[in-house]
């Protein structure tokens, strides 16, 4: 029993001493290599934190620099000036909601006016033109407009329909269009006739009252509902044409068909769409040559000697 301690004692030092070589032989590379990459990244540091004070220094020098010499300082607002103007510009070629531009066109502006240059006032003075006109079409509101477009169809479509004269059991006749030379307008017409043979709304003309039939309403109300639904698509695409055709049938549709609505619920209608006319949902082309011109030539002045 003693003979098996003493055996097993030596297998446990021997066990040990081999672990103690294997680290040795293994870890101890492994630790120099790690000692290694620890002293260059703290050397790759010390270069970081020099040379991010060398760039401080700069930039304090180059401040200075802008604050007490004007020609560098004008030089230094020009390019701040340029850099707001031709990302508006590029914005406006994209299309962009004016709205959006106004920012860079104010910042802009608030640069030119913290000059104390008065070479720099040519360009204050077209910025304002620019200004104004980028205001002047970005007052529309769309996503009002919507509603409004969407508030209309919801009150055309819950809107009753009154007792009305007695009607004649004989069917309006179709009035031919005009010649339409647009394509989808053609199209439009067409689909509108071909709906008016299998439906024809009648007018009124004798003295009983009476109500137009549920397939009279829902028809009317279906045209209804198409010509705003086509003013809407209009407006999210600023189709100007299709926006101000569309409203335009739908308040002829209105009129024609007067008296079967309650005339004060009609007259708020009429005055709706007439007020959604008047707006011209296109983009105008606008652009900002007149600053970015004042701009060069203000640059160009600099450079030369």
């Amino acid at each position: 029993m003693l003979a098996l301690r003493h055996f097993m004692f030596r297998i446990l030092v021997l066990a040990q001493v081999v672990g103690i070589y294997l680290a040795i032989a293994y870890g101890w590379p492994w630790l120099k290599h790690l000692q290694t990459s620890t002293l260059q990244l703290d050397q790759r540091l010390d270069h970081v934190q020099v040379q991010e004070t060398q760039d401080t220094q700069h930039t304090l020098t180059m401040l200075h620099q802008v604050q007490t010499d004007p020609s560098l300082r004008e030089r230094w607002l020009l390019a701040e000036i340029g850099y707001d103007l031709h990302i508006a510009e590029q914005q406006l070629m994209l299309g962009r909601n004016p709205a959006e531009v106004l920012p860079l066109l104010h910042n802009a502006d608030g640069l030119a006016a913290s000059s104390r240059d008065d070479h720099i006032l040519p360009l204050r003075s077209s910025l304002a033109q620019d200004l104004l006109n980028v205001q002047s079409a970005a007052q529309l509101d769309i996503p009002g407009t919507y509603l409004r477009l969407h508030a209309v169809a919801s009150r055309l479509q819950q809107l009753p329909m009154n007792l009305v004269p007695g009607r004649s059991s004989t069917p309006v006749r179709a009035v031919s269009p005009e010649p339409i030379t647009q394509g989808w307008k053609q199209l439009w017409q067409e689909g509108m006739m071909h709906f008016s043979h299998l439906i024809s709304l009648r007018h009124p003309s004798s003295a009983s009252g009476t109500l137009p039939d549920e397939l009279e309403r829902n028809a009317l109300k279906w045209h209804e509902q198409a010509l705003l639904d086509q003013a809407i698509w209009a407006l999210l695409h600023r189709q100007n044409a299709v926006y101000q055709q569309a409203l335009l049938d739908t308040e002829q549709l209105l009129h024609q068909h007067a008296l079967l609505y309650d005339q004060a619920s009609y007259q708020a209608i009429d005055n709706e769409l007439q007020s959604l006319m008047a707006l011209s949902i296109a983009y105008p082309q606008l652009n900002l040559d007149r600053s970015l011109k004042t701009l060069d030539s203000l640059q160009l002045g600099q450079d030369t000697p």
